[in-house]
């Protein structure tokens, strides 16, 4: 499974969020943080799509989403340390990560280029402050003045202007917005644990 969230914000520059991946370019191939390291668990197999399938239907509850969630959690809050809270921060962005990635795959699946798919990544961060403060609100849609911007925005970047394309193109930058968020999260929680 390719990892199209990371190769995304690679592609855009932008995976140095809040400090706490380290530096990279896409020809260096360094391994990336342990915040990633659920995401990376869930999208080495087939698990990404059980995660996602849940996450879409809003089924919080599914026994085999929350097992197969815990048992990468688990993993990884063994393999680096991780607090409840690290370990909690790294979940949101496996679970963001499987979903934006599961909703590209999508895209390509009808037909959308890779290229355009690695360009919603870059949407974010041409994002005025004011409107990634919007996509964080649960009726963001609602927002026409907002939503009509980021709707032109994943277009320009070549996603095609049919209505189901562009929704899953919103929808794979509201994801990453949350993923990048959850790092942010991560680093908060890593630096709280620093000074206790």
């Amino acid at each position: 499974m390719r990892s199209f969230l990371i190769s995304g914000f690679l592609a855009s520059g932008m995976a140095i969020l809040g400090g706490v991946a380290s530096a990279q370019d896409s020809t260096t191939q360094q391994p990336l943080g342990e915040e990633y390291c659920v995401y990376e668990k869930l999208t080495s197999t087939l698990d990404y799509e059980i995660i996602a399938e849940a996450y879409l239907f809003g089924d919080d509850d599914d026994a085999d989403m929350l097992a197969t969630l815990k048992k990468a959690a688990d993993a990884c809050a063994a393999e680096h340390g991780m607090s409840e809270d690290q370990k909690s921060a790294a979940s949101e962005v496996g679970i963001y990560g499987a979903t934006a990635d599961y909703l590209a795959e999508e895209l390509m699946m009808v037909g959308v280029s890779q290229d355009a798919v690695d360009g919603l990544f870059g949407v974010i961060e041409e994002m005025s402050d004011q409107d990634l403060d919007v996509l964080f609100e649960e009726d963001w849609r609602k927002n026409e003045a907002m939503s009509g911007r980021l709707k032109a925005a994943v277009i320009a970047h070549g996603i095609p202007g049919d209505a189901d394309s562009v929704d899953l193109a919103t929808q794979v930058v509201e994801l990453s917005a949350f993923a990048m968020d959850a790092v942010i999260g991560y680093a908060l929680a890593e630096a709280g644990d620093g000074a206790s």
